[in-house]
């Protein structure tokens, strides 16, 4: 069995391994196979990894195994989780910080979306921003908050730095949507369709607001 990558800058083998695929945005890593048999509620580990083919093929060896049955090869989920809401909720943007900490933005209408230590602990508008930061595993929420005004909010990016602090910008849609003391811009130039910028420090506890731009 084989595959090909397009568009990746180098293609590797770790020791463990794992493919690691260098790209313009970053490494993104494959772990290697589970790769088994099944007899009855009997599991057979099988051993095998990935192995480089040619400049873009990458294939799988497999260790010795019984010809005679089926052989299951699968993909490795480091983790998958729903975050469930009481409406409409879409994620816009997604980022990992240097301690592998998964952050998530988006636009929700929900007035249930789940958070923890949050700056502001519901909707207050139509469409309000969130901001998740969950652990390297995935099933444990850091912090989770809602973000927004009175009226439509969106976001559409996020981003981190080198101490773990959380940059999201979207859109907003009334006055009342948060701003810190000294903001660049405080209030909307007209009606309010206007950018917005939120940095979130590493705790989720304290963040700055500022609203940029035009109409």
């Amino acid at each position: 069995m084989a595959f090909r990558v397009q568009g990746a800058q180098g293609i590797e083998v770790s020791d463990s391994g794992d493919l690691l695929l260098r790209t313009p945005l970053g490494d993104v890593r494959l772990q290697k196979p589970a790769i088994y048999q099944q007899k009855g509620r009997s599991r057979r580990n099988i051993d095998g990894k990935f192995v480089l083919r040619s400049a873009n093929e990458i294939g799988v060896t497999v260790g010795d195994y019984d010809v005679h049955s089926p052989l299951i090869v699968d993909p490795v989920l480091s983790f998958s989780t729903l975050i469930g809401t009481n409406n409409n909720t879409q994620v816009q943007g997604i980022a990992v910080d240097s301690s592998k900490n998964v952050f998530i933005t988006g636009t929700s209408f929900a007035t249930n979306y789940p958070v923890v230590n949050p700056f502001q602990s519901t909707n207050h508008g139509t469409t309000n921003v969130f901001v998740t930061k969950l652990n390297p595993a995935g099933n444990k929420i850091l912090y989770s908050t809602s973000l927004g005004s009175s009226g439509f909010d969106n976001a559409a990016a996020i981003a981190t730095d080198k101490t773990g602090a959380a940059y999201v910008t979207g859109t907003v849609g009334a006055a009342d949507f948060p701003k810190s003391p000294g903001a660049f811009m405080t209030s909307c130039p007209s009606i309010c369709n206007t950018p917005f910028l939120a940095k979130f420090l590493s705790d989720g506890n304290a963040c700055i607001f500022d609203i940029h731009g035009g109409q």
